[in-house]
């Protein structure tokens, strides 16, 4: 299996220091699509395993396991097969989870730290789908999946990273195809399914026209320009931690950071299909 990575970093719009004020830091990178295609496609069939690795250093991230097994009811013997995702063991890598598994996202949902998550301490596995042929019953969000994506937040030095996986999960759990992954090389920034290198550079570039970012008087301040007075304001610190989500009402917000520590944040501004993400300083 081959893998192919390609690397951008979407360069942010520099600003102006405002005198008397605390202000952000300028000419930052807010995106850093790290994107790898699957080629071939990976098969996972009933009996076998894949290792998900989201940042190709070496280290499992998550383990995706699709099975056959029998249990006893009563005397009655039943089959079922069966496809789970396990995070790494004590990484504390999680998934974003929805009730009866992880949540089902189509191309340009934001994944980021606002989404529910799971990780391996809260859940050792949890079910893509399952199927008991005798049953006539089947179970499982992924199940039957096609082209659908799951969400991640996993760890890089400690730090919380965002990343996704393309795969489909046929009707019967007995095959898994996975096709593609990315993650932001950015902790904390947000990331939108499907988003490789060039579709974030593109949904970034025209948000980024449209929106400012800069701390100010221990406040966030966010000016929309123009644009529609909608969607939602998340931000994290450097261990990717969600310190505020706030929705969008006006095309000025102020977010009060009076009760933060001084340090670097990370501010995306999601809106629709698009995220833009600003390194912003807090004194």
């Amino acid at each position: 299996m081959e893998n192919k990575k390609s690397t951008l970093s979407t360069r942010l719009k520099s600003y102006s220091a405002i005198a008397g004020t605390i202000v952000a830091a300028a000419n930052t990178a807010g995106a850093q699509v790290i994107y790898t295609d699957v080629s071939p496609d990976a098969l996972v069939p009933t009996g076998s395993t894949y290792d998900l690795d989201l940042n190709n250093d070496g280290t499992v991230d998550y383990q995706f396991a699709v099975s056959h097994g029998t249990y006893m009811y009563g005397t009655f013997p039943i089959q079922y097969d069966i496809g789970i995702i396990a995070p790494a063991a004590g990484s504390g890598n999680a998934i974003d989870t929805l009730t009866g598994g992880p949540t089902v996202h189509n191309t340009g949902d934001a994944i980021n730290g606002s989404l529910l998550w799971v990780d391996d301490a809260g859940a050792s596995y949890q079910l893509l789908g399952a199927n008991f042929p005798a049953l006539g019953y089947q179970t499982g969000n992924f199940l039957g999946a096609t082209d659908k994506y799951m969400g991640f937040r996993f760890k890089i030095a400690g730090a919380d990273h965002y990343g996704w996986a393309r795969f489909d999960f046929n009707s019967t759990a007995t095959l898994l195809t996975v096709k593609d992954y990315a993650y932001d090389g950015t902790a904390g920034a947000s990331i939108l399914a499907g988003a490789t290198a060039t579709a974030i550079n593109e949904h970034a570039a025209a948000l980024a026209n449209t929106v400012s970012i800069f701390g100010a008087d221990k406040a966030i301040r966010v000016n929309m320009n123009n644009a529609k007075a909608e969607g939602m304001v998340v931000i994290t610190n450097t261990l990717g931690q969600e310190i505020a989500k706030v929705n969008i009402t006006d095309a000025q917000m102020s977010i009060p950071m009076e009760n933060v520590n001084s340090g670097i944040y990370f501010v995306s501004v999601i809106q629709e299909s698009a995220t833009f993400t600003q390194k912003v300083i807090i004194k």
